[in-house]
């Protein structure tokens, strides 16, 4: 039997205990993982998944937790996965006290969709590891939070697991998330895979255990990008009709690329091992059909600058779950659409809240020298100021909610990122809270740019110092005779 989202906002269920109905195998699963824990340690993760359940639970739920870890490598309590359709709601759906907290409930709800979601069961939204939670009594703990929560207070997220609700105030982030926050000796991902067994941290990705992943459609229109300038560089042509798109991959974000080749006129050859990625993406219309033959291809031809996309996205149904969609735009842009976004929430012309974010891996999200900051090269790739900056200027510029991740796309202990979620109600506030926050979004990264060398970012900064004079950035000056290192350095 089905509950409603009353039931589900009403906290763990406990009496009585859910049906242990085990995993369904309707759906796919995490690969099992290998933390190697000692006795004493599995009898830490056991002590640690027991400690949100009364006493009198202990007995019955100790033996199938434990057997959990020994056959997965992690405590998921699959006993507690919950009997409904797990997807966005309308937020006037929600039990709850404040817009913003149901905006936040229909965003996990969304990563948590088997639409969306990789391994649903494992609250796995993509990329193998990027959990919501770390297991499903966290789940139950936050929606109650959630609906629970005024503007007076602001849920703090450990790890995936709910710290509780504090008392701050109604300018304050709604929820603070941070995602395995260990010190830098214990980065390693043997570290990762015995502290996640322990339930104590977890890999949140970029947008996954921050609720703001919108499915593979957002990397669609980078991918459309990226295959568009690959022909323009090594092709010397824009129109790519005819040409064969060949790579690999279905899953997740990869299951981006057969859409992408679509749109951009390729036939894209898109080679999957997993059979079940395959049928996912080829039911949601993501793949045109499924083959072992290279001449059943076919193409259709399609454009994909900006206006384009716009016009021509919904076409070749991209959402998958709530009704997401992705624009890529520069600093000004992004505040022109959201303030137009408010506005016609104001005005009545989008019925509801809209809630916008990006991808951490955005100009000031992501400090990982291995991508996002490899074109920093004044030896500072290697620094996080930048997105721990980001995560808490964000904070105070009117973020609903912002989080703060090690790993994500290049995995752990590889990068730390940091993102926002912000609700767009129609409010003078909100339109405030946009033009302010997303400038110092944007500007963080780039005056970090300038600083380190970055001609086009100086230019850029400088350009929007002179629009905005409260913006103040520390210039560098530009070492025009490089001979004097030599000379200094040859001199003892």
């Amino acid at each position: 039997m089905m509950i409603s989202l009353q039931e589900l906002c009403s906290g763990i269920p406990l009496h009585p205990l859910p049906q242990n109905r085990g995993r369904d195998e309707g759906v796919p699963h995490s690969p099992v993982r290998t933390p190697q824990l000692s006795a004493q340690e599995e009898k830490l993760a056991l002590e640690n998944s027991l400690r949100y359940f009364p006493h009198e639970h202990h007995s019955t739920l100790a033996p199938e937790f434990a057997e959990e870890l020994r056959r997965f490598g992690h405590i998921y309590m699959y006993r507690f996965c919950p009997r409904i359709h797990m997807r966005a709601y309308p937020i006037n759906e929600y039990p709850c006290k404040t817009k913003k907290a149901a905006a936040i409930m229909h965003m996990i709800m969304n990563n948590l969709d088997p639409l969306v979601a990789q391994f649903p069961q494992e609250l796995v939204t993509y990329g193998g590891n990027g959990q919501v939670f770390s297991n499903w009594a966290q789940f139950w703990l936050v929606m109650h939070y959630l609906s629970e929560m005024t503007e007076d207070q602001t849920l703090v997220m450990y790890s995936g697991h709910p710290l509780g609700l504090f008392p701050s105030h109604p300018g304050a982030p709604r929820v603070v998330i941070t995602n395995g926050m260990v010190i830098p000796n214990y980065s390693s991902r043997k570290d990762y895979e015995k502290m996640f067994a322990l339930g104590v941290t977890m890999y949140g990705q970029m947008t996954a255990g921050s609720y703001c992943y919108i499915g593979p459609q957002g990397i669609v229109h980078g991918t459309v990008l990226t295959v568009l300038n690959a022909g323009r560089r090594y092709l010397g042509l824009d129109d790519l009709a005819g040409k064969v798109f060949v790579t690999s991959g279905l899953g997740g974000m990869s299951g981006a690329q057969a859409k992408a080749a679509t749109i951009v006129g390729c036939i894209g050859v898109i080679a999957e091992v997993d059979e079940s990625a395959l049928v996912k993406r080829h039911q949601q219309g993501w793949l045109m059909e499924i083959t072992t033959s290279l001449d059943e291809c076919v193409h259709r031809k399609q454009y994909s600058d900006n206006i384009r996309w716009i016009r021509e996205a919904g076409r070749h149904k991209l959402v998958v779950g709530s009704q997401a969609r992705i624009l890529y735009s520069d600093q000004k842009g992004r505040i022109s659409i959201a303030v137009s976004i408010n506005r016609a929430v104001a005005t009545g012309q989008v019925k509801a809240p809209v809630v916008i974010s990006r991808d951490h891996h955005d100009v000031s999200g992501t400090d990982s020298p291995y991508r996002e900051t490899s074109n920093v090269y004044d030896g500072s790739a290697y620094c996080a100021d930048m997105a721990v900056q980001n995560f808490v200027g964000d904070s105070f510029r009117g973020a609903t909610w912002v989080a703060l991740h090690n790993g994500g796309g290049v995995g752990w202990g590889e990068v730390i990122n940091g993102g926002f979620g912000l609700v767009l109600d129609g409010s003078p506030e909100a339109e405030q809270n946009a033009k302010t926050m997303l400038s110092w979004d944007v500007s963080n990264g780039v005056a970090r740019r300038c600083w380190s060398g970055n001609r086009n970012a100086y230019d850029t900064i400088t350009r929007t110092m002179e629009e905005d004079r409260s913006l103040r950035v520390t210039l560098p000056y530009e070492i025009r005779d490089r001979s004097v290192l030599d000379v200094a350095l040859r001199e003892k």
